[in-house]
């Protein structure tokens, strides 16, 4: 781990305090410790240099003329420019109230008047540490917004771009098989067909890939939307493909969320989906859709009786490109539950599957929204 301290040289703290002598004093402890003190006596003239010029901290008097130090500390926070100062109180006042309205104010401490050496340096580095660790942080989560945001892009870009010479080659594979199909020999016609199979596969896989990009990209909007309907409405077309399967299927009515319904359809069109493949080789099979509470929250699920799985293997489900069972078996992917997690992140919420070989699985997600 780096060290994210700065010399006490290159950390300035401002003083604010109408009382010479105190000033002096506090000065004095900084400066002798290795700090850049900036001291001011007037409450106006420390929020117009403040706003020039960011210090690292505040020490800041109460009881001034004109403003109260409750008030400079409140104008301060209003402003984006010097909202995330560290100010620490040191005040005569050491009443429970004035303390509980220094907090109120955005202050992070209290010292109380007189002041005592130790303590006020012991504060005032306590406090430049925090700070400093949060600006690391926030730079480090601002370069990973911006490296997954260069990622995301050049995944979409690249899946996009592949449509093209996917196409073309598809296209003439179908023009040989048509026009010159009757003079190849039998392995020939093997390996057009092959060809014709591995364009598809591949196609399936950019357009999978295309809706994971998707599935973090662009503007959400959230409305109160109907589960039951959508889920009612995709179980009646996975019907219509297959008339003769036999499904037992049974959605939950008034199941309603807080959600953008063009990404929750995504969720649940992968997750029946996969509930519907994985009971192809049920003599009856089930597909159910509830909620119920994990605690205070409402818990969503998508429970089939299919296959199943390991539940050794459940960290492998969300992971792209990994499948729990053979190509051979089930056709598919590997994209789809990475896309629900990521969709199911990105509304604060998450998910998890049970199940086991089969005994079939189910697949449970959060929102979270609170039950009140």
């Amino acid at each position: 781990m780096h060290d994210t301290q700065l010399p006490k040289s290159h950390e300035n703290v401002m003083v604010v305090d109408d009382t010479p002598e105190n000033l002096r004093i506090l000065v004095d402890m900084l400066t002798e410790e290795g700090y850049a003190a900036r001291p001011t006596t007037e409450p106006e003239m420390a929020i117009e240099a403040a706003l020039a010029s960011p210090p690292d901290l505040i020490l800041l008097d109460i009881r001034m003329p004109g403003m109260s130090g409750f008030d400079v500390c409140r104008k301060l926070k209003e402003n984006e420019t010097t909202a995330d100062i560290p100010i620490i109180f040191v005040s005569a006042l050491q009443a429970l109230h004035d303390r509980v309205m220094g907090f109120e104010a955005g202050a992070v401490d209290y010292i109380s008047k007189p002041i005592q050496r130790e303590e006020v340096l012991a504060r005032v580095k306590t406090h430049l540490e925090l700070a400093a660790q949060r600006k690391l942080l926030e730079a480090q989560q601002e370069q990973l917004k911006a490296a997954n945001a260069e990622l995301q892009a050049f995944s979409y870009s690249v899946s996009h771009d592949l449509r093209s010479p996917l196409q073309a080659i598809n296209a003439y594979g179908e023009i040989l098989a048509e026009d010159y199909g009757e003079l190849l020999p039998a392995d020939g016609k093997d390996c057009l067909q092959r060809l014709g199979k591995a364009t598809v596969e591949m196609k399936d896989l950019i357009e999978a890939l295309l809706r994971l990009s998707r599935s973090t990209r662009g503007n959400m909007r959230i409305e109160t939307i109907s589960l039951s309907s959508i889920a009612t409405d995709h179980l009646n077309n996975l019907r219509k493909t297959e008339p003769d399967r036999n499904v037992e299927t049974h959605v939950a009515p008034n199941l309603t969320a807080r959600a953008d319904a063009g990404l929750m359809l995504s969720v649940l069109e992968n997750l029946l989906n996969n509930a519907w493949k994985f009971t192809r080789n049920c003599d009856e099979g089930r597909i159910e859709v509830g909620a119920e509470r994990v605690g205070s929250e409402e818990t969503f699920f998508v429970r089939d009786n299919g296959v199943g799985f390991d539940m050794a293997n459940a960290g492998k489900l969300f992971a792209p490109f990994q499948r729990l069972h053979g190509k051979s078996e089930f056709a598919g992917s590997g994209i789809g539950l990475a896309t629900v997690q990521r969709i199911i992140g990105r509304h604060g919420g998450k998910i998890w599957a049970e199940g086991s070989p089969g005994h079939g699985a189910t697949f449970f997600f959060q929102l979270g929204g609170v039950i009140p």
